[in-house]
């Protein structure tokens, strides 16, 4: 599972800040363990401007995330095998 923490951008002086980014982690994280086992939760920070989802953040703006940005870590998870008999998934963008 992928989780993306959005809204790095704002908070002030708090901005981009590794203790934002833990809080806003800590407010579900113990909520989707309780509803969600087996694979490894993957969390991203990201902004609503873009950052950290198509190219990685630049250390200067954020120096504790050394993880993938978006489609990095998107392009690198496994894929799954199709069940034909399984519901439709539909992805809508808009």
């Amino acid at each position: 599972m992928v989780v993306l923490v959005t809204d790095m951008e704002k908070g002030g002086l708090r901005r981009w800040s590794n203790n934002r980014y833990m809080d806003l982690k800590g407010k579900i994280e113990d909520v989707l363990l309780k509803y969600f086992e087996g694979p490894q939760i993957q969390w991203v920070p990201v902004c609503t401007d873009g950052t950290n989802i198509t190219k990685p953040i630049e250390k200067q703006v954020c120096s504790w995330y050394d993880g993938p940005h978006l489609f990095d870590l998107l392009e690198g998870l496994p894929l799954a095998g199709q069940n034909e008999e399984g519901e439709l998934r539909v992805l809508i963008f808009e």
